[in-house]
Formats: structure tokens, C-alpha cells, sequence
């Protein structure tokens, strides 16, 4: 379970502080309705966009690794979880080509928007498990991120990078603090049987 707990730890920090080491260098993706893939177009961004990206994958793989090795009934969150790595991977590939042209935007576009769709069901489903004020909070931040991003699409607002940043916050708080408990809720069911 530590393992687990490491791991999912390990790739939201990782996934944050380098993003935000972006934010500093390249400021104005922040205040010019950016998305976070901008980072991945400005060469003193892009080696820690990849880090982010990269770095996020490998050790969310890690944690799906790590729940099969504590129990062999993690098969589907461990497949879950390896998902959610072939998205972040799709949206980090998807995003070098956007520069040559609208059809590569728009399959940019289209995966991200499936990456946020999957995390959504995945907020979902956590709090299906573990219906708790702790989980409603996370959630209500992951909310609050969307509609900050949604309302920037639409060009109400102009905070694209900070309702990325937000909505992934709240995800990533269910991952490191709510997954575990449910991994935890599900090994002690096992053992009282």
C-alpha cells in the first residue's frame, strides 16, 4: 500500500511543479487564455512540459503496477489507472504537431477533451465508492477548475491555464488522498471474508 501511496504522490508533485516551473518561465500562456499544452510549443518550456507529461505517466504506471502486486482483484483500477496513462501520453505526443496545422489542433483537442472526460468518470466513480465530504470537496475543486476552463473556451473568461490547473488539482487531491482509502475499504472487505 506504501508503494501506492509513493507512486501517486510522486506523480501529481512531479506533474505540478513542472508545470508550474513553465507558468514562471513562460508567464503570459497563463494571462492569454493558454491551455497547459502551450508549454509544449515554447522550446524554454518544452523539456519541462515533457518531464511533466512523461514523468506523470510513469509513475501513475507505477501505481497501477503497485495495486496488482497487493492484489490481483485490482486488475480493472490497475487498468484504470494504465488508461489514464495512454491519455496523458496521447495529449503530450498530440501536442508538437499543432503547430502544422488545424487537423493536428483539433486531435490535440479532441484527446484532451477525452483525457477530462476520463478523469471526470474517474472523479465520479471515487465518489461512488467513498461518498464522503472529503471526496465532495475534491470534487467540488475539480468542478470548480471545469467551469473556470469551460467559461474560458467560450471565451467568457480569459483563464484557460488556471482552470487546467485548478480542475487538476482537484483530481489529483482524489488521487493521493481518496484512491488509497478505497483500495484500503476494498483489501479489509477481502479479509472479512
Amino acid at each position: 500500500m506504501q508503494k501506492l501511496k509513493r507512486y501517486l504522490w510522486l506523480s501529481q508533485i512531479n506533474l505540478f511543479v513542472w508545470l508550474i516551473v513553465c507558468s514562471f518561465i513562460a508567464s503570459s500562456v497563463v494571462f492569454k487564455n493558454g491551455g497547459v499544452s502551450n508549454y509544449g510549443n515554447h522550446y524554454s518550456t518544452t523539456p519541462f512540459f515533457a518531464i511533466a507529461f512523461l514523468g506523470d505517466s510513469i509513475y501513475l504506471y507505477l501505481a497501477s503496477e503497485s495495486l496488482l502486486i497487493l492484489d490481483r482483484k485490482f486488475k480493472h483500477l490497475a487498468r484504470y489507472l494504465n488508461i489514464l496513462c495512454v491519455l496523458l501520453l496521447s495529449v503530450f505526443v498530440t501536442t508538437f504537431p499543432r503547430r502544422f496545422g488545424v487537423i493536428f489542433t483539433d486531435i490535440h483537442d479532441n484527446i484532451s477533451i477525452a483525457l477530462f472526460g476520463y478523469e471526470l468518470l474517474l472523479a465520479f466513480w471515487l465518489l461512488f465508492k467513498r461518498p464522503t465530504r472529503e471526496t465532495v470537496g475534491y470534487g467540488l475543486i475539480m468542478l470548480i477548475g471545469t467551469i473556470i476552463g469551460f467559461m474560458s473556451a467560450l471565451h467568457i473568461l480569459g483563464l484557460m491555464f488556471v482552470g487546467q490547473m485548478v480542475g487538476e488539482l482537484g483530481f489529483a487531491l482524489l488521487l493521493v488522498f481518496v484512491l488509497p482509502k478505497v483500495v484500503a475499504q476494498e483489501l479489509k472487505k477481502t479479509t472479512r471474508k
